[in-house]
């Protein structure tokens, strides 16, 4: 459908949505539920997977004008699911989130040579790989 042809019904399919879920809070919880892996190493509060990202359930975006997402509200704790060229499943994430610290293999540098490393918690950058105390 061609962007003049939805526009006119964006508005209105907007107002019914909001109507359904004031009406219904049971659906909006169903459709809003998320699975928690673990507490916010930042504020304590539940991780949930959002999108492709692990974060905190605090996090909340909004996209200005220019179009580019703002945090507007919560610590920013956020997880991405590639780190070193490996991906991360929700396993790692729920050791990681519980022990702190995990060793994982399959990481890749740079120039491509597989290494093993110790994944770490840090509560700015979200996780951060420790050579034998060296931490990058």
């Amino acid at each position: 459908m061609s962007p003049a042809v939805s526009s006119p019904w964006r508005p209105r399919a907007s107002r019914v949505r909001q109507d359904i879920f004031r009406g219904n809070p049971d659906i909006a919880s169903r459709l809003h539920a998320t699975e928690e892996y673990g507490g916010c190493p930042k504020c304590g509060n539940p991780i949930i997977k959002r999108g492709k990202t692990w974060q905190c359930s605090t996090n909340r975006q909004s996209r200005d004008d220019a179009g580019t997402w703002t945090r507007t509200a919560g610590c920013g704790w956020m997880l991405w699911p590639i780190i070193a060229g490996r991906n991360l499943t929700d396993a790692n994430v729920r050791s990681l989130l519980s022990e702190e610290r995990i060793r994982l293999t399959g990481f890749r540098s740079k120039t491509g040579k597989k290494f093993s490393a110790d994944l770490v918690i840090d509560p700015e950058r979200g996780a951060v790989l420790d050579f034998d105390g060296r931490k990058r």
